[in-house]
C-alpha cells in the first residue's frame, strides 16, 4: 500500500491544479503501481492470463459453493484453500520485482505454483498414513516417508517465499527466526528464553497437522469467513457501491475547509465498512482523492499520508473487518457480531483523530478552500441501493447468530437480486443519470476476480 499511495502522490510537492472533470477521467494508477496480470501476457497472446482467470473465478466460486451447499473435510478444504491461493500468487507475484515479465519467468513461476499445490493436496491425503506408520512404532517420532519430507518442506519454504512476495521480508524473517528457535535456537539462550529443541519431525507434524499449523484453525478461518467476506466486497466494488461511497463524502464533507481530505477519510471510512483490505481501500479510493486533495492545495506527502491512513483504518470499520477480527472470534468464542458491534465506537474514534489532523493542517496552511464538487446523484441513488440493502441482509444475517460466512454468501445474493430489479426499474426512469449496475456474468466474474 505504500508504493501505491506514494505513486499516486508522486507528482510534485503541492501537485497541479486538477479539475473536477479531469480527475473523473483519471487513469487508475492506483492499479497500475502494481499489474499482477501483466507477466501472464508474455505467452500466447494472453492465453495465459485467460487460463488464470477462469482458475481464479471458479476458485472464487469454489469457496461459496463449500460453505454453503457441500462441506469439504477440515484439512482437505484448508489444503485445496491453501493450494489455490499459493498457485494465484506464483504466476501474479514475480520472485525478483514488478517488471520482470520474461516467458522463462512465468513459465518457472506456474510450475512452481503447480508444485506447490501438489504437495499441499499430498499432505492433505497422507495424514492418514503418517498416523498409520506412526501408531506401529510406539515411542518413534512421527513417520515421515521421504515424500512427505519433500511436500513439507515444500509448501515451509512456499510460504516464507509467497509471503515475501506478496508483502515483503517482515513476516518471513519473523518465521525463520521462531523455526530457529525451536530447532536450535531455544537451548543457546539463557534464563527465560531458554528452552529444549524439538526434533524436525515433530516440528514439521505441528506445522502441518496441528490445530495451530499452516491447515489449522487460522486456515479455517481464511478458507471462510475471510475469503467470503472478500469476496462480498468484490462483488459491492463491482456493483458501484464505491460510487455512492465517494458521492455521499462530498455531500457530508466536501464543503467544508480541508473538504477534499475529509471526503478522503470519511470514503475511506466507509469503503472499510464493504472492505476489510486496506490495498483495496486504496485502490477504490486513492485515485480520486489523492489527487483532489494536491488540487485542493494539500502537500502531495500529506494527501499520501492522509490516505494511508484512512485506508488502513477501513480494517477497523465494521461489519466487514481485517481478519484479526475473525481470528479474534475463532480463539475467544465471542460470537463475530459481538465483535463487530463493539468496534463501532474505535472506529469512529479512529478516523475522527485523522479527521483532527486533516483540520489542523488545513487551518495551519490556510489550504482546502473553495471546492466545488459536483455531486452526480444518479450514482448516489444507483450505487447506495446495492451499498445498502446487502449489508442490511449481511448485518440482520449476524445478528441472527448465523455463521459469518452464511451471512456474506446470502448477502451476495441480495446484492445480485437487488442490481437486477434496480436495473429493470431504471427502464422507467427517465434521469439518463441513474445508472444502476446489474449484475451479469461479466460483472459477477469480475467482482469474483476483485474478491480473489
Amino acid at each position: 500500500m505504500r508504493d501505491m499511495v506514494v505513486l499516486m502522490a508522486d507528482n510534485g510537492e503541492t501537485g497541479s491544479r486538477v479539475s473536477q472533470p479531469d480527475i473523473a477521467d483519471m487513469p487508475d494508477t492506483a492499479n497500475a503501481s502494481h499489474d499482477p496480470w501483466l507477466s501472464l501476457d508474455a505467452w500466447n497472446g494472453g492465453l495465459l492470463r485467460k487460463l488464470v482467470v477462469i482458475f481464479a473465478v471458479s476458485f472464487g466460486i469454489w469457496h461459496i459453493l463449500t460453505n454453503i451447499y457441500f462441506v469439504e473435510p477440515g484439512l482437505w478444504q484448508n489444503a485445496i484453500h491453501f493450494a489455490g491461493f499459493a498457485f494465484l500468487a506464483s504466476v501474479t507475484f514475480s520472485p525478483f520485482g514488478k517488471n520482470a515479465v520474461s516467458k522463462y519467468a512465468v513459465a518457472f513461476d506456474v510450475v512452481y505454483g503447480l508444485l506447490i499445490a501438489a504437495a499441499a493436496l499430498w499432505v492433505a491425503g497422507a495424514e492418514t498414513g503418517i498416523y498409520d506408520r506412526t501408531l506401529a512404532v510406539t515411542g518413534q517420532p512421527w513417520q515421515f516417508t521421504i515424500v512427505d519430507w519433500a511436500a513439507g518442506s515444500l509448501l515451509i519454504f512456499a510460504a516464507l517465499d509467497l509471503s515475501r512476495r506478496v508483502s515483503g521480508w517482515v513476516i518471513p524473517i519473523l518465521i525463520i527466526l521462531s523455526l530457529s528457535y525451536v530447532l536450535f535456537l531455544g537451548s543457546y539462550l539463557p534464563g527465560v528464553f531458554r528452552a529444549a529443541s524439538l526434533p524436525p519431525n515433530d516440528i514439521l507434524f505441528r506445522t502441518l497437522y496441528n490445530d495451530e499449523g499452516m491447515f489449522g484453525i487460522l486456515a479455517s478461518i481464511s478458507s471462510t469467513n475471510i475469503t467470503l467476506f472478500m469476496i462480498f466486497g468484490g462483488f459491492l466494488v463491482a456493483s458501484g457501491a464505491s460510487d455512492f461511497v465517494i458521492e455521499i463524502s462530498k455531500i457530508v464533507a466536501g464543503r467544508i475547509r480541508g473538504g477534499a481530505a475529509f471526503v478522503a477519510v470519511m470514503s475511506s471510512a466507509l469503503t472499510g465498512t464493504i472492505s476489510g483490505s486496506a490495498i483495496a481501500n486504496t485502490a477504490s479510493t486513492g485515485v480520486i482523492t489523492i489527487p483532489l486533495m494536491k488540487s485542493n492545495g494539500f502537500r502531495a506527502k500529506f494527501a499520501a499520508g492522509v490516505e494511508a491512513a484512512a485506508s488502513t483504518g477501513g480494517q477497523l470499520m465494521p461489519p466487514i473487518m481485517g481478519a484479526g477480527a475473525f481470528v479474534m472470534a475463532s480463539y475467544t468464542s465471542i460470537p463475530y457480531a459481538t465483535i463487530v458491534s463493539v468496534s463501532v465506537v474505535p472506529a469512529i474514534l479512529y478516523f475522527l483523530s485523522v479527521a483532527f489532523i486533516v483540520r489542523i493542517e488545513a487551518v495551519k496552511f490556510q489550504v482546502g478552500e473553495n471546492l466545488d464538487l459536483k455531486v452526480n446523484y444518479g450514482k448516489l441513488v444507483s450505487g447506495g441501493v446495492t451499498f445498502i440493502i446487502p449489508l442490511t441482509v449481511m448485518i440482520w444475517l449476524l445478528m441472527s447468530g448465523v455463521t459469518p460466512s452464511y451471512a456474506a454468501s446470502w448477502a451476495i445474493g441480495a446484492l445480485i437480486v437487488v442490481s437486477w430489479v434496480t436495473s429493470i426499474v431504471a427502464r422507467f426512469v427517465k434521469n439518463t443519470s441513474f445508472e444502476p449496475v446489474s449484475m451479469g456474468p461479466t460483472k459477477i466474474t469480475e467482482a469474483l476476480l476483485i474478491g480473489i
